[in-house]
Formats: C-alpha cells, sequence, structure tokens
C-alpha cells in the first residue's frame, strides 16, 4: 500500500506488487551485467577525460570550475557537477551512471503506462530500454565523458515530455510532477553538452497540443488558466533559472556572465568569420 500510495501521488500509477518484483529482478541483472566493466579515464585528453575531472576536483575541493584558463569554460558545467555529486554520495561513477540509466528507463515505463495496459507488454519494453545497448556500450558508458550520462538525460526528457502529454486530459495535480521532472532533466541536459537545441523539435511537437488542451479559456476559470500558464512554462523557467544561476557564477569567478564560452557572441562570432 506505501508503495502504491507513493507511485501514485508520484505519477497517478498504480503497478502491482509481482510487477514491481518482475522489475526489481530485471534492474539487478542489467547491474550485475555491467559490474565487470571498468572505468577508464584517458588522462592525455585535455579536452574530454582529463578535463572533467580537473573541473570536478576543484568542485569538490571547493574552488567552482579551479583556475581559468582556455579550457575552463568550454563545456557544459553539469557533468563536472554530477561527478563531484557522485564522490560526495560515495557511489563510484559507473555504478551511478548506470543507476541514472535504470532510473530514465523506469520513468519511461511509468510515462508510458497509459498506452501500454498490458503488464506483459509493460515488461517487454521495459526490457527493450533497460538492456539498450548504447547504455553499456564501451567506450561511450566507461569513459570519463558526457556520453556516459547524456543518453540517461535524453531519455528523461523525453519521457517526462510524453508523460505530460499522455496526461494532458487528467486532473492538474497529475500533472505538476512531470512538469518538474521535465525542468530538471532539461536543465540538466542543456548543461551537458552544447547542441541541446535538437531535442527543442520534440517539445514544440508535444507541447503545441498540450496548450491546446490545457488553455481552454472557455472551459476554464481564469485561477485554473493560470496554474496551466504556470505548469507549461515551468521546465522553460526553471533552465532560464540554471542558466542565470551559472552564469552569475561564472561572472563571480572569472568575470563573464556566460555558461559556456563557445556560445558567446564573440566567439561564434569569430568562428564564423574564419569559417
Amino acid at each position: 500500500n506505501l508503495k502504491n500510495n507513493f507511485l501514485k501521488a508520484l505519477f497517478n500509477i498504480q503497478i502491482g506488487n509481482k510487477l514491481v518484483i518482475v522489475f526489481l529482478v530485471i534492474i539487478f541483472i542489467r547491474l550485475v551485467l555491467t559490474t565487470s566493466q571498468d572505468l577508464i579515464a584517458i588522462t592525455y585528453a585535455g579536452h574530454d577525460d582529463r578535463l572533467f575531472l580537473i573541473l570536478a576536483e576543484n568542485i569538490i575541493n571547493g574552488h567552482w570550475l579551479g583556475e581559468y584558463n582556455n579550457l575552463t569554460l568550454i563545456k557544459g558545467a553539469f557533468y563536472p557537477l554530477f561527478i563531484a555529486a557522485s564522490y560526495f554520495a560515495g557511489i563510484p561513477l559507473l555504478l551511478s551512471q548506470q543507476l541514472l540509466y535504470v532510473f530514465a528507463s523506469v520513468i519511461f515505463v511509468i510515462s508510458v503506462r497509459p498506452l501500454v495496459k498490458s503488464p506483459i507488454f509493460l515488461t517487454l519494453l521495459f526490457c527493450f530500454v533497460i538492456f539498450n545497448p548504447i547504455s553499456y556500450a564501451s567506450p561511450i558508458s566507461n569513459r570519463v565523458i558526457r556520453e556516459g550520462i547524456y543518453i540517461s538525460l535524453t531519455l528523461l526528457v523525453i519521457s517526462s515530455t510524453v508523460g505530460l502529454y499522455l496526461r494532458r486530459s487528467t486532473p492538474l495535480k497529475n500533472l505538476f510532477h512531470w512538469s518538474a521532472l521535465l525542468g530538471i532533466s532539461l536543465s540538466a541536459l542543456w548543461f551537458t553538452r552544447e547542441e541541446g537545441i535538437w531535442i527543442t523539435p520534440l517539445l514544440l511537437l508535444v507541447f503545441v497540443p498540450l496548450i491546446t488542451t490545457l488553455l481552454q479559456i472557455r472551459r476554464h476559470t481564469l485561477n485554473k488558466t493560470i496554474l496551466n500558464i504556470l505548469l507549461l512554462t515551468f521546465p522553460f523557467f526553471f533552465l532560464l533559472l540554471n542558466s542565470s544561476i551559472l552564469s552569475f557564477i561564472n561572472l563571480h569567478y572569472y568575470k563573464t556572465f556566460t555558461t559556456i564560452e563557445l556560445k558567446n557572441h564573440p566567439f561564434v562570432q569569430a568562428y564564423g568569420a574564419l569559417s
């Protein structure tokens, strides 16, 4: 009952005890199969493995991203923060990356639950997603590079977006958790790699009909309309808030108001001129 109440409170879903046990067994097998992998850090990769380890070490030591140089702000800050978080949590980095993918897989299955009613098909879908070879393929998953979490973050963004869309006709209280999860996962994705713009077509494809459904003024009171607007704008507001926080931190430490220098107008303008 506690388990069902928790899931229902979070995602408006109830899952049977047998199905939960099956999922836990699948997760256990998935984690066991990846325990034989070794974490690899190419120490001479100054723009990748080595850079992320240096940035994470500086964060752990309380120095933000460390001394400013030409590499300090060329990549998103989320992966070094993830490495530091794994360190403080006492979880090996490779395991924490695998746990993040497992979590994303579970959220995906929950998100499509309104479409997949059969427990058997739901289990097969879960197996299909959680045993996706790219999630444990070498050297993507076992190097100290951003791709180790980027796949999981992408799946979380997709899952939370689908979860919102499929529940657009349900009571408003069932949607806030999906909106919050989308805001968190979208921000993490955006500050992990620089080309996050590619995810926006999916958001537009889903949010246009979602807006149409939630903002039918004639059917809603003013208060409910305002809540719908807050629900729809929260993920993007949260992304903007995180962008501002990161920019102010970098302004404090490095006297530049930016999240990533490669997106700065002077750099883009110079690169464009060279191209």
